[in-house]
């Protein structure tokens, strides 16, 4: 018994490693810079593929934009570019809940013109 219960405190941590979160499907995603300004919205679509995350996602405002990413543990990074030109970056970081159905972080822009904002976004898993 004794064995049994120092082999499973040794093993335990492994086991939770080797687990990932699975983003695959589709999420709605809202985004709103900083200072109270228009809340933006997407359906994204994700397909995860060990730790990379790729998909699209599709506003009002834009076309469909490809999308990439990554999910490290709870911490999901994923970015694209929009614009009418595609000449705005933009980069999302945020946590996953416990659930596995939502995303809270910041997000960060910029532009070849040199403007740049951020702000917070929310994600749910649909």
């Amino acid at each position: 018994m004794r064995t049994a219960v120092i082999c499973a405190l040794f093993l335990l941590p492994g086991l939770t490693a080797v687990y990932a979160a699975d983003l695959t499907g589709t999420w709605t995603l809202e985004f709103q810079r900083d200072g109270g300004s228009a809340l933006y919205r997407a359906e994204c679509s994700f397909k995860q593929e060990g730790d990379r995350l790729a998909g699209s996602c599709l506003s009002g405002y834009e076309s469909i934009v490809p999308v990439r990413g990554a999910v490290d543990g709870q911490t999901v990074t994923f970015r694209f570019t929009t614009g009418i030109e595609s000449d705005v970056a933009t980069a999302f970081s945020g946590q996953l809940d416990a659930q596995e159905t939502s995303v809270k972080g910041t997000w960060r822009f910029a532009d070849q013109q040199g403007n740049a904002g951020e702000g917070t976004f929310t994600a749910q898993k649909r």
